[in-house]
């Protein structure tokens, strides 16, 4: 095995201890959560999704407000779609199910 193998294989390994994954651990399994989590999870979910369309409302709004004044696309509106982005994240990474 030549030098820059090996250097691959040491910080692969590396790499896996710090995250806690290890070539022997198989990948399918997960760790047990309760249900009652997940179910809280899940109404978590609900509701940035809720305000996820309330912030759409808002923008929507904006949008004609500053249409009907013949203005440019206002600077809160850039806000807005960065905080919609942001709930958005936060749901894809505590929504367990996946659904979408």
């Amino acid at each position: 095995m030549r030098y820059s193998q090996y250097w691959w294989f040491a910080t692969l390994e590396l790499r896996q201890r710090r995250c806690g994954v290890f070539m022997n651990e198989p990948d399918n399994e997960k760790p047990a959560i309760d249900p009652a989590v997940i179910e809280h999870l899940q109404e978590v979910v609900s509701q940035l999704r809720e305000s996820v369309n309330k912030l759409d409302d808002v923008a929507m709004d904006v949008l004609r407000s500053a249409y009907s004044r013949r203005e440019g696309r206002p600077a809160i509106d850039k806000t807005i779609t960065q905080a919609r982005r942001a709930i958005e994240k936060a749901i894809h990474l505590i929504d367990i199910d996946g659904h979408s």
